[in-house]
């Protein structure tokens, strides 16, 4: 088989497609018109002999040979940023960097993390995706993010955690008086309503876990649910209930006396956030970014 059939740039064309799920919306990614790009994607399947999508009126899916096309040309493309960043280490790395974190993680973790690489190495693009626990892990094992950020435990599948930052989850609530009797113990909490996020975050399972293990309780009726810590927060600040939130998120509420956090008999929340890795080895520009989020975590 020629070896120009995988050339970088049809390769990085392929890619485009597979992981935009047409042609139309891969043709955008790599600034070329729809012909360009389909006729690029044909012969690609020419050279190779085999058809690397199923197409169909919705757009394009993947072939058990396209599927594995597709772990290498993320391969490939991870690998020549690396071989770049090691023979011009004078240049900045060529973007992007792609990262996933869940959502408390996105906003009080990343920014200064990203910010502090930038500054360190030089600046380029960087996509950061952000949604829940499971959303993140199913990512990175789907290949469309190389390293992610979660907190909390996780069933993961073919990924593995690794340990970066511990946490503490704060119960709270708003410093003003409120119209449920504040729990003395774990027991009282059967009685007063919580604020919980939904039912796929880390901070929850974190919550329910110790609350099962050493009380019994679970989501009621009167309790509320929303999808941020920013809701829960704004939730709390309003007197509906105890939340239970990290302590990096909260530390500016604390400071200024708007919540007040809870000392409440017989429970601890300790969690660490982890890295989401994939089964093979890092590369590229996420491996040096977990690098350098090792070597400099507080």
């Amino acid at each position: 088989m020629p070896q120009s059939a995988f050339d970088s740039r049809r390769l990085s064309i392929f890619r485009a497609v597979a992981e935009a799920g047409s042609i139309s919306a891969g043709a955008r990614r790599v600034f070329l018109s729809q012909p360009a790009t389909s006729a690029q994607i044909q012969q690609l399947e020419q050279k190779v002999g085999r058809a690397l999508f199923e197409r169909s009126a919705r757009g394009v899916r993947l072939t058990a040979a396209g599927a594995e096309l597709l772990d290498y040309a993320r391969r490939v493309e991870a690998l020549l940023q690396e071989a770049a960043a090691a023979v011009m280490p004078e240049k900045a790395p060529v973007g992007p960097l792609i990262l996933a974190a869940s959502t408390t993680i996105a906003t009080y973790i990343m920014p200064q993390l990203i910010a502090d690489f930038l500054k360190s190495v030089g600046h380029f693009s960087v996509r950061l995706k952000v949604g829940n626990s499971t959303q993140v892990i199913e990512w990175v094992e789907q290949g469309t993010v190389p390293l992610g950020l979660v907190e909390g435990p996780s069933d993961q599948g073919r990924s593995r955690l690794e340990p970066y930052l511990d946490d503490e989850i704060v119960a709270v609530v708003a410093a003003r008086p409120q119209k449920f009797c504040l729990p003395k113990n774990a027991a009282a909490l059967d009685e007063t309503p919580i604020i919980w996020r939904e039912s796929s975050s880390g901070t929850r399972k974190v919550v329910e876990r110790a609350l099962r293990e050493n009380t019994g309780r679970r989501p009621a009726p009167l309790d509320l649910e929303f999808g941020s810590t920013g809701a829960i927060k704004e939730a709390v600040l309003l007197g509906l209930g105890v939340g239970f939130l990290p302590r990096r998120a909260i530390q500016a509420e604390l400071a200024e006396r708007q919540i007040v956090a809870l000392e409440i008999d017989g429970l601890c929340f300790q969690r660490n956030y982890s890295w989401v890795i994939p089964g093979r080895d890092l590369s590229g520009l996420a491996q040096r970014f977990h690098r350098f989020a090792m070597r400099g975590r507080v």
